[in-house]
């Protein structure tokens, strides 16, 4: 049965389709997919993905197809995806004109049913699947759907499952060929990833190193990875600076950073890594390029250096790992240097060991975790014993990638299963002691633990005692200026500038803090409630900035002639109101099924 590869997309998600053809070309499947671009402008995304997954179906008939591989446009694929697919056992005995679906991702918390002897194999129960990402769909399945359409009033992901149920049995491939990749659901909902993701297994292989980490196969798993772990690629070179950081929030830390290192004088070239285009706005990106930092979409990479799942701290050892350079500095976003850290490189402790690492300070942080004591239960699962090392805090090091390429791979190995290990571990930071303590590997660090400032900021400091490395962890840079002084830190006027300068040059440019308030905002707080999303309390601050705590959708508003609009951390429109006076409340345009209420405060004249 010839298998043609249909992607669903629309024009707005192009980066995101470009990284996954390229995830594509990098696998064995050899073909180039048929790309439909769904132009459909219905105001709700739901009935757009429903549109759009129909008309790709209508097309394949349409086209003769015997059967497609449908796809999702932000994916990463199997290195042996058609190899794969054509040992797979429930595939290889299906027929045009009889029933067949199976999909290539599981999603996690749908119970699975036993594929009987079948290899690879288990079956999903119709009535509890859903999910479009990656299906390979017959004719015959195909045409019913279509045929059928309009009897099941569910979303397009749950109602293909449905469909397909009344023919046959619902096949899953395990381990998942695909996974999801960026970090929000195109429409609104939960975004998920497989557990079982593998970018390298092959049929034939052991299956068993893909499923999740428990307590019981954790050991085992990392003995098996560490066996065969790859040689390290020859094309690293130079020394530079890695910083992971995504959104505005992020960014806006970042660039005090970047801002700083150069005003000290420090000429090391700098990669700015994140995780898909949403997190790298393009105009920040033109601000970040003109400053001659070059910006890394984490996504772009995956093809030269798979990985099973990268999201949040994972991207750190990572963008180390992926980046261009030999030598790193791995530096976190809200981390201010005092002076140029390049000597660092040039010092004896790193000559010696070429792995540098800052000390946690004895505490902790106050996180289940976020220590690496006696009774920890990660020296069980490692089969490694507590030496007295101290907590690593990873807000900065120095590495040799050539060097210490098998501790770093392990340490991602560790990332990469963060659905596992973070259970046990505070995020990235000690994921590199367990690697190098596993490989036997020596690292330097400074004697010194960290002083701390108001309990916001680490201050590492270099081998002679002096003081290198502020680390804002506590209490993060934002770009309306509205953090606190803190007594202690150096260069805080100099920050504060670099933030007032990064807001000069970027919210013209997004049109944000031209004009007056609109009519009847209230300075106070806003009640926002919304469809598919969790009600939040909003306050809109001067200059276009808004007060919406955690929320990543509101960071700025701006009018646009009496319409009031939101832009997310990804500075993209979140949703748009205008003033109802008989509801004396902001109410969605376009039927957004949104509404804003005055919590507090006094309505603002227009």
């Amino acid at each position: 049965m010839k298998i043609v590869a249909h992607v669903l997309t629309c024009p707005e998600r192009a980066p995101v389709l470009r990284n996954t053809l390229a995830s594509l070309r990098a696998s064995d499947w050899g073909e180039e997919p048929r790309v439909l671009e769904n132009r459909d402008q219905h105001r709700d995304g739901r009935v757009r993905i429903q549109r759009g997954t129909r008309a790709v179906l209508e097309r394949a008939l349409a086209e003769g197809a015997e059967a497609i591989l449908y796809l999702e446009d932000d994916l990463v694929f199997n290195r042996h995806l058609r190899r794969n697919l054509e040992a797979w056992a429930p595939l290889a005995a299906a027929a045009p004109d009889a029933p067949f679906y199976g999909t290539l991702f599981r999603p996690p918390g749908i119970p699975v049913l036993e594929g009987g002897a079948l290899a690879n194999t288990a079956r999903l129960p119709a009535e509890r699947t859903f999910g479009n990402l990656a299906l390979v769909l017959s004719r015959a399945t195909m045409r019913h759907a279509l045929e059928h359409w309009d009897e099941e009033v569910l979303e397009a992901d749950a109602k293909l499952a449905r469909l397909a149920g009344r023919l046959g049995p619902l096949w899953l491939h395990t381990p998942s060929l695909v996974q999801h990749v960026g970090g929000r659901s195109v429409w609104g909902g939960v975004f998920l990833q497989a557990e079982d993701f593998s970018p390298v297994w092959t049929a034939g292989e052991d299956a068993s190193d893909c499923a999740p980490l428990t307590p019981a196969t954790a050991r085992s798993s990392m003995d098996a990875f560490i066996a065969r772990i790859p040689p390290c690629p020859e094309d690293f070179a130079g020394t530079g600076i890695v910083i992971a950081a995504g959104g505005l929030d992020y960014l806006a830390n970042a660039w005090v950073a970047v801002t700083l290192l150069r005003e000290h004088g420090c000429a090391l070239p700098i990669e700015l890594w994140h995780l898909g285009p949403e997190e790298m706005p393009e105009s920040l990106r033109q601000l970040f390029a003109e400053a001659g930092v070059e910006c890394v979409d984490a996504h772009t990479r995956f093809a030269a250096h798979p990985a099973r799942s990268i999201r949040g701290w994972a991207i750190k050892p990572y963008a180390i790992l992926a980046s261009r350079f030999r030598h790193v500095l791995l530096l976190d976003a809200d981390n201010v240097p005092v002076r140029d850290p390049g000597f660092l490189f040039e010092c004896a402790q790193y000559r010696e060991t070429g792995a540098l690492f800052w000390p946690d300070r004895p505490e902790g942080v106050g996180i289940p975790g976020s220590l690496l004591r006696p009774n920890h239960p990660v020296w069980r699962l490692t089969g490694l014993s507590h030496r007295g090392d101290p907590s690593f805090e990873t807000g900065q090091l120095c590495v040799d990638k050539v060097r210490c390429w098998r501790e770093l791979r392990l340490a991602l190995w560790m990332n990469e299963h963060a659905d596992f290990w973070y259970r046990y571990l505070y995020g990235d930071k000690d994921t590199f002691q367990i690697a190098w303590r596993k490989l036997g590997t020596e690292w330097a660090m400074p004697s010194e633990r960290p002083a701390m400032l108001e309990d916001k900021v680490f201050c590492q400091s270099d081998f002679e005692g002096r003081l290198l490395f502020q680390h804002r962890f506590g209490d993060k840079w934002r770009l309306d200026g509205s953090n606190r002084a803190i007594p202690g830190f150096l260069h805080e006027d100099r920050c504060r500038q670099a933030l007032s300068d990064l807001a000069a040059r970027l919210l013209p440019a997004i049109e944000v803090g031209r004009g007056r308030p609109p009519a009847k905002l209230a300075p106070g707080r806003w009640l926002w409630t919304r469809a598919g999303g969790r009600a939040r309390v909003l306050s809109f601050l001067p200059g276009g900035f808004v007060d919406g705590g955690k929320e990543k959708a509101a960071r700025l508003w701006r009018n646009e002639g009496g319409v009031l609009t939101l832009l997310g951390d990804d500075l993209a429109v979140s949703a748009r109101f205008r003033f109802v006076p008989r509801a004396a409340a902001w109410l969605g345009v376009e039927g957004q099924g949104a509404t804003l209420v005055r919590v507090s405060g006094r309505a603002v004249s227009s």
